[in-house]
C-alpha cells in the first residue's frame, strides 16, 4: 500500500520490487504510478479515484496473516 508522494517512492526499481513479492499487489492511494505500466510489470494494481486502475483479477483474502508469513 502506497500512501506517500515522496520522490523516493516514485523512483523505485519496480521490476526488482515485483521480483521480491510473492503476491505482487499494489494499492496506490496517491496515484503515483500509471495503471497500465503497473499491469505491464505484472502487478495487480488499484489506485483510489482513478478510472480503470483496477485489474480484472479479483482480490481475495490472504491465506496467511502477516505475522504468520514472518
Amino acid at each position: 500500500m502506497l500512501v506517500t508522494e515522496w520522490n523516493q517512492f516514485r523512483a523505485l526499481d519496480l521490476e526488482r520490487v515485483r521480483s521480491l513479492l510473492q503476491e505482487p499487489v499494489v494499492v496506490d492511494l496517491r496515484n503515483v504510478y500509471e495503471p497500465e505500466n503497473m499491469r505491464r510489470l505484472g502487478f495487480r494494481y488499484a489506485a483510489v479515484g482513478r478510472r480503470g486502475s483496477y485489474t480484472n483479477q479479483s482480490f481475495a483474502p490472504a491465506e496467511r496473516t502477516a505475522s504468520q508469513a514472518i
